[in-house]
Parts: structure tokens; sequence; C-alpha cells
């Protein structure tokens, strides 16, 4: 009898009653994904997968109706979502691992094995060797490989939805930079006109000798430093248009579109101290947290069966069938195994507690990390908003009291027109540090939601 590569005839009808049906699992994978954007932020509409050109249309319309106004801050999220290529690269990769859990389920082909050997020298006859089967190895391994893959496609589209869920909020902070930049330059500008006038009026004054040579040069230094700033202004701008473009995914010929004048206003109230419950919460909702602890779960799985098969390493069990060649026959079974003599998974054993204790360490040092970063974030915020609420109701108001009292003496002659010009650019400057304090109000309020791991909520609060 020669060698046999065989498995037994009912292996092989298992292979094709239970590994034959099974489907990869990437609809599914897909609307979990969705179904967890849906749960943490609004309008999370994204491109569906094979549509037609019809939705393609419906889509493009859409996006240019959004356009033709000034850009909104949820419609610049829903823009993102649909067209930004990044999202489109994250689903891809959910469709990797869902490649890799239909692997998975599935046992390897049945072999076939055919030899036929022909008469040398004294010989008589030919001899015909055939054998078929499936290896009983796989067949033992294959329920927790499958539970294995499955924990692992659960902790993969929670680390999926958790990118995308990061890639608008970078288009949302996008968006507040954007009108901070755009707001920034309108003050600037205002800013660069006033010492422009300042210096033009100085200029008249030198020629009349009314004023000496150094006060001109000294409006006309103001008058450079401001247009000076208003074009670094300008620069700004340039940059976070062109850097939200990207976060939008549109094309070069889709960049003639605008964003509102000014930020959003800020709550004059704080919210309270609220660090203990949000963090608790965030610990709920925060996707890759429950995407470490999910692959937690599957290196368990993984180390159960390594230490559980830890002597089977190769198994084979099937029917070998012969034809001498005086015609004779025989059939019979024939089974191989791999002795563990030398290799008892001894290195598996320790990667396998290695990986495990390594996740473990992982997710305890994200808790702590989540924690840290929410109590940070509130307290940015809070800060924020006392400097914005400092601007507003106190150095804004006090420097226009200023320039409307000095107008005032300036009508009667009691004061000279470059002390009103020079205390309106003052007042210029204090609504630009107004602007940038909104805006660190509205960039912590954003890295806070992201702490949360949901960007749903009122613009006021989380």
């Amino acid at each position: 009898m020669s060698n046999s590569n065989g498995r037994m005839p009912c292996a092989v009808a298992i292979a094709f009653l239970t590994g034959g049906c099974a489907a990869v699992p990437l609809q599914q994978g897909r609307s979990n994904v969705d179904a967890m954007l849906q749960a943490r932020m609004e309008s999370a509409q994204v491109v569906p997968a094979g549509g037609n050109s019809a939705d393609a249309s419906r889509i493009e319309s859409q996006i240019t109706q959004w356009l033709g106004g000034p850009l909104t801050l949820e419609n610049a999220q829903r823009i993102a979502l649909l067209r930004n290529p990044r999202i489109r690269a994250e689903y891809a990769r959910l469709g990797l691992t869902a490649a890799e859990v239909f692997e998975a389920g599935r046992l390897q082909n049945p072999t076939l094995g055919l030899s036929w050997l022909l008469p040398l020298g004294q010989a008589q006859g030919s001899k015909v060797d055939a054998s078929a089967g499936l290896g009983i190895t796989d067949l033992l391994l294959r329920g927790a490989r499958k539970r294995m893959a499955a924990a692992q496609f659960d902790s993969a589209q929670q680390s999926i939805s958790g990118a995308i869920l990061d890639l608008v909020a970078q288009t949302r902070q996008g968006w507040f930079d954007c009108v901070a930049a755009t707001q920034r330059v309108t003050v600037r500008r205002s800013t660069a006109d006033a010492a422009q006038l300042a210096a033009d009026l100085a200029r008249q004054y030198h020629d009349a000798g009314n004023i000496t040579q150094l006060e001109l040069q000294l409006q006309r230094a103001e008058a450079s430093q401001a247009r000076i700033e208003l074009q670094a202004a300008e620069l700004m701008l340039t940059d976070a248009r062109a850097a939200l473009q990207r976060q939008l995914g549109l094309s070069a010929a889709q960049s003639d579109w605008s964003v509102p004048d000014s930020l959003p206003e800020i709550p004059q109230q704080s919210a309270g101290n609220q660090a203990a419950s949000l963090q608790s919460q965030a610990l709920q909702q925060r996707l890759d947290l429950t995407a470490a602890r999910h692959h937690v779960a599957a290196l368990q799985l993984q180390r159960d069966t390594v230490h559980r098969y830890r002597y089977v390493s190769s198994m084979q069990l099937g029917a070998d069938f012969e034809r001498e060649g005086d015609g004779s026959k025989r059939l019979g079974p024939a089974a191989q195994l791999s002795l563990p003599l030398f290799q008892q998974g001894q290195g598996a054993i320790t990667q396998a507690d290695a990986e495990l204790a390594l996740a473990e360490a992982e997710v305890v040092e994200l808790e702590n990390a989540i924690r840290s970063e929410v109590g940070r974030q509130l307290q940015r915020r809070e800060l924020a908003r006392l400097q914005a609420q400092a601007y507003r109701e106190g150095l804004i108001p006090q420097r226009e009291a200023i320039v409307a009292r000095l107008q005032e003496r300036a009508n009667y002659m009691l004061a000279d027109s470059f002390s009103v010009l020079t205390a309106r650019q003052q007042e210029y400057t204090a609504y630009a540090g107004y602007v940038d304090a909104v805006l660190r109000y509205w960039t912590a309020h954003t890295e806070l939601l992201r702490a949360m791991g949901s960007l749903r909520g009122t613009e006021e609060q989380p």
C-alpha cells in the first residue's frame, strides 16, 4: 500500500455542506458601521457601495446645492462623508477584514490524488493508486477560528467607525478654522485701513509742518505693520480653505464656495463640573476603546485555542484505493498523525499569552488616556470661554468707549485725530483677540467631542 494523503469521504461531504453556502459578511459589516455612525453624529450618510449613475448624479446635485450658499457646519460634515476618499478607503479596509472572516470559516479544499505506475524490467502489469479527502486538523479548529475571526471583525468595525468619526471631526475643525480665518481677515483689513488713514493724515500734517519727521515715520511704521498682519491673515485663510477643501474631498473645479462671516456665538454660562459623568460616558461610547476590548476577546479565544490544541499539529484521515498489476484491488482507511516529540506548541503558547497581556495593558492605557483627555478638553474649553467673555464684556466695550470719548474730544479740538485712529486700531486688535478666543473654545469643544467618541449634541454642550 502506498503512503496515503487521503482523508475520510464523510469529511469531504462536510466541507461542501458547511463551507459551500458561506458568504463574505461585507454588507453586514458595512451596515453595522453605518449604524454606529448614525448613533454618534447627525446625517451620517456615506456613498453607497456599488451605487449607480443615478445615485451619483443625485449626490452631486445635492453637494452643488450645499455649496451654493455659505457652507454650514452640518453640510460640511455631510460633504466629507460623501466625498472624502479616506472614508472610502476605510470602507475598503472593512472589505479586507471581511475577507479574512470568510476565509477563517471555510475548510481547506479537498484533495484528490492519482498515480499510475508502469511496469519496468521484470515487473508485470501497471499499478493504480487513488486517494481523496480533507484535513481533520482544519475541521477541529474551524469553530475556534470562526469565533476568533468574528471577534476580530467586530473589532475592525469599531475601529473603522472610529476612524471615520475622526475624519469628520477633522472636517468640523477645518470648518471652524476657515470661518475664523475669514473673520480674522475682515478685522485685520479694518485695522490696516485705519492705520493707512493715519499714515496719510500724518503725511498731510508733515507737509504742512505740523508734525515732525519722526512722528510721520511712526505712523508709516504702524501702517506697514498692519499691512503685514493683514497679509499673514490672508495667508492663514488660504491655508485654511485648502485644508477644508481637502477634507471635503472636493475637486479643484469646486473651489468656489464660501463660509459664514463669523464664528457661532459661545455660551455665556459655564456648563458646570461634568468631568466625572462625561468620562464615564466616553468609556462607554468610544469606538476605539470598544475595538480594543473586542481585540482582547479575540486574543483570549486565540490563547484558549492554542492551549487546548497545543499537541495537535497535523492529522489526516481518509481512504486509499489501490489496484495492483495482477488486477487485485484494495480499499481501506488511512491515517497520518504528526507526533509531538520535538514541537509541543511552546512558542505559540508563549506568543498567545504575550499578545493577550499586551492587548489588556493597551486597553487600560487607553482608558486612562480617555479620562485624561476628557478632563483636559473640558478645562481648555472653560478657560477659552472665560477668555472670550473677558474680551466681550471687558476689553472690547472698554476700547469702544475709549474711541467714542476720544472722538468727542476731537470734535471739540481737545484731542488730535491720531489719538482717535490709534484707539480705533487698538479696538480692532481687541476684536481679533476675541476671534482667536472663540476659535479656541470651538477647537476645545471639537476635541472634547472626539474624546467623547460622538459628534452628536448641540453646539453649546457635548
